[in-house]
């Protein structure tokens, strides 16, 4: 198993802020080995995983006699959470699965591979493709759909590449409950929650290049609740709550020569928050419907109503088509920029704690402007 050195949560994510997303699978995550006795990936797919297993020796044959090489590929998501070890890779497969997915490991989940019955030594991180090779989670029962606690594990957990919907019964986090962690290219929608982040409750964690869709909170955020947290260059869209329909910000604010005991960053960096419900309980109307913003920092986005909120826009984004209904076709149909969008060129690159992410989530090189 490849040597993992595990950090403290802050001091993973501190060091997450000063990498380049171009870099981070270099800086940050181990060498994935797929294979031999080193290997720290395990493959999972909603096919038979026995047809990608290597052939038994064939003792028989003396050109045939060496042990197959070492692998791990299942069918079944808690099996592989069992036998994972901290710092180990999740390969997900593309396919539909049904599970109240619950990490408290440093784990490195990674969606978007291709299930085409390849060898699995000849898989790579190059072979990912998201936004066309669709990871679907769907709950079992009720609660968060995913629950990612990188507090509980002492160590950073990435969630990678996903499509999330359909959860319910929670407080916080119908979608994806973000305790530290950092979600990145993913579509989370058709989710709710009772309180707090129908689609995301995001506590110290980090939200990245993901499109957040019809979600609904009964109070606050109905697209993200974010909590001392970070979101950059995501799309919050048609979400519904009675406070900050998009996304509701909370930032602790200490009062003068106070040391907050936890302190996150509060901050939403190149974001749109768009067509979001103007006309739930005391929003009245529509006032901060988009972004509801308590003591935190709202940078270079758009939404509507932006005072207080550093080079934002409050113009129709131009969305490619963003009334689209229903699962099918894939979500990535309808939440790019047209050509003729303000935004494009509009956001900054170097705003604090901007991280770097050369790609959007269909994959196509972002454009900056700088």
């Amino acid at each position: 198993m490849a040597n993992i050195r595990l950090y403290t949560i802050t001091a993973l994510l501190v060091f997450l802020l000063g990498v380049a997303y171009s870099n981070i699978y270099d800086e940050i995550l181990p060498e994935p080995v797929v294979s031999g006795e080193d290997a720290n990936v395990r493959f999972i797919t909603t096919s038979d995983p026995e047809g990608y297993l290597p052939p038994e020796p064939d003792n028989d044959n003396e050109e045939n006699d060496e042990e197959p090489p070492q692998v791990f590929i299942y069918d079944d998501i808690s099996e592989a959470l069992e036998e994972a070890n901290a710092g180990d890779f999740l390969w997900f497969m593309e396919g539909e699965y049904t599970i109240n997915l619950e990490i408290t490991t440093p784990l490195f989940l990674m969606g978007g591979f291709p299930d085409d019955g390849r060898e699995l030594e000849d898989y790579s991180l190059d072979d990912r493709q998201w936004w066309h090779n669709r990871v679907i989670i769907e709950p079992e029962g009720e609660g968060s759909v995913v629950t990612l606690d990188s507090q509980a594990a002492e160590g950073l957990i990435l969630f990678d590449g996903f499509e999330v919907r359909g959860g319910s019964g929670t407080l916080a986090g119908g979608g994806v409950n973000n305790l530290g962690a950092a979600v990145m290219n993913c579509f989370i929608h058709d989710s709710s929650s009772d309180y707090v982040g129908g689609g995301v409750h995001n506590h110290l964690g980090y939200v990245l290049n993901s499109v957040i869709f019809d979600n609904y909170a009964e109070h606050y955020g109905g697209g993200i609740y974010n909590n001392e947290g970070y979101i950059q260059n995501c799309t919050v869209v048609r979400n519904e709550s009675k406070y900050g329909s998009g996304i509701y910000q909370f930032a602790y604010e200490p009062e003068e020569g106070e040391e907050p005991e936890v302190q996150g960053i509060g901050q939403i960096v190149n974001t749109v928050s768009w067509y979001n419900d103007w006309s739930v309980g005391a929003d009245e109307g529509g006032h901060w419907s988009d972004i509801h913003n308590y003591h935190g920092d709202v940078l270079y986005s758009c939404f509507r109503r932006i005072e207080g909120s550093e080079e934002s826009i409050d113009q129709d984004p131009r969305l490619s088509n963003p009334h689209i209904e229903g699962p099918e076709p894939s979500p990535v149909e309808g939440f790019t920029l047209q050509s003729d969008s303000p935004l494009i060129d509009a956001g900054s690159t170097t705003a604090e704690n901007y991280i770097s992410l050369p790609y959007d989530i269909t994959g196509r090189t972002r454009i900056t402007g700088e």
